[in-house]
């Protein structure tokens, strides 16, 4: 697997994740299901622009001197 495939699939997990977590506080009543819908948008955005996996994506994405994750 290469390391842009490995990112890839992690990306994606990861963004399965906080969907399943946020859901499962809005199931709960926690968090009501428009704030919800909208927190799982915010950070889903949040992880594709902190980890990009196209090129494209790289070269949109503004990196810190103490960057590593290229």
């Amino acid at each position: 697997m290469t390391a842009q495939l490995e990112m890839l699939s992690a990306r994606e997990q990861l963004m399965e994740d906080i969907i399943a977590i946020v859901s499962e506080g809005s199931a709960s009543g926690h968090i009501c299901e428009e704030s919800s819908d909208m927190l799982q948008t915010l950070l889903c955005d949040a992880v594709c622009k902190n980890f990009p996996v196209t090129l494209k994506e790289v070269a949109q994405t503004t990196f810190t001197a103490d960057s590593d994750r290229l």
